[in-house]
This record gives structure tokens, C-alpha cells and sequence, in this order.
């Protein structure tokens, strides 16, 4: 995992984070079905070609897919349990 850079948590969905400025997921709750199963979380994630060039790089990256997410939880019916925010809140302190 240290290709992308170092982690950096976010508290939303069920787990959130960036890698550097390049990389971000977000895993969310959602029963979904397919291909003869049922999962009970989604996993959204994103990889940019080059730098991200805000404040917050990290940031930045999950702003990008947490609006993905938010569209499609809403298009599955599960935008009240997937819990995530409108706006990406800061990082999690390190160390926490």
C-alpha cells in the first residue's frame, strides 16, 4: 500500500481513506446483490494519473469519490444507511 503514499483516515461511510494525493476509497453499507450474492458493503475508489494540486491533496481525492458514492447510494435506495456527509469532513487525527 505504500505505492499511492501514506494513509489518511476520514470518519465517514464505514471506512474512508486517501493514499498521498493519488488515491482514495470509500467503503459504504448497502445490500446489494449480484452474480448470485449478497454483500453488505459497496467499496467506491478512485486513482488519479498525477498529483492533486489543493490544500488537500488527500482530501481532495475523497471529495471526489464520496460524490460518486453519494449518487450512487442514492440510486440503490441506501443513502440513509451508507452514512456519508454532503461535505468530506477533516482527517482523523494521526494517532487515533
Amino acid at each position: 500500500m505504500a505505492r499511492f503514499g501514506r494513509l489518511t483516515y476520514f470518519p465517514m461511510g464505514a471506512l474512508a481513506y486517501a493514499q498521498g494525493g493519488t488515491m482514495a476509497t470509500v467503503y459504504f453499507a448497502c445490500r446489494t446483490r449480484g452474480n448470485g450474492r449478497e454483500t453488505p458493503y459497496v467499496r467506491a475508489s478512485s486513482i488519479s494519473n498525477g498529483q492533486l494540486a489543493g490544500d488537500s491533496p488527500a482530501k481532495d481525492a475523497l471529495t471526489i469519490v464520496n460524490s460518486v458514492s453519494r449518487r450512487l447510494a442514492d440510486e440503490l435506495g441506501c443513502a440513509n444507511e451508507a452514512g456519508l456527509p454532503a461535505t468530506v469532513p477533516d482527517p482523523v487525527p494521526e494517532g487515533t
